[in-house]
C-alpha cells in the first residue's frame, strides 16, 4: 500500500509470459520513503506483477517466467539505494545558526552594559 509518505515511479517496464500463459509485467521501480518527516531514502528495485491473476510475484515464482532472468541481467546496473541528506543537514545547520544569531546579534543589543551605565556616569560626572 502506498501512503503519503512514499513515492513510487516506474523507471522501466517489460511484458513477459508465465509458463501457464499468464501475462507478467516486469518493472524497475524507484521508491522514495520518508521517515520521521526528514529522512528520505530512494531505493530502486525489481518488481514482478501477474496481470492475469492480479497479484505480485515473489522471487520463487520467477523460475516459471520466461525472460525474467534476462530482464534482471539487463537492468542490474539500475538497482541501488541512496539516502537524501540535504534536509537533515539543513535542519542541523538551522539548529546551530539560530542560537548563534541570538547570542551574537540579539542579546548584546538588549543587555548592553555600556548603555545601561550611561545615565549613571553622566549623573555622577564620572570620566569614561
Amino acid at each position: 500500500m502506498i501512503t503519503k509518505k512514499e513515492r513510487l515511479k516506474i523507471v522501466k517496464e517489460e511484458t513477459l509470459r508465465h509458463s501457464n500463459g499468464n501475462e507478467v509485467i516486469a518493472a524497475v521501480v524507484e521508491i522514495d520513503t520518508i521517515r520521521d518527516g526528514i529522512f528520505i531514502t530512494r531505493k530502486t528495485e525489481f518488481h514482478y506483477y501477474d496481470a492475469t491473476d492480479n497479484k505480485i510475484l515473489a522471487t520463487a515464482d520467477l523460475a516459471e517466467v520466461e525472460g525474467a532472468t534476462e530482464f534482471a541481467d539487463a537492468n542490474i546496473d539500475m538497482l541501488g539505494q541512496q539516502i537524501v541528506y540535504w534536509l537533515p543537514v539543513l535542519i542541523l545547520l538551522l539548529l546551530i545558526a539560530i542560537p548563534v544569531v541570538i547570542l551574537f546579534v540579539v542579546v548584546p543589543r538588549f543587555y548592553s552594559t555600556s548603555e545601561y551605565m550611561n545615565p549613571i556616569y553622566e549623573k555622577n560626572d564620572n570620566p569614561r
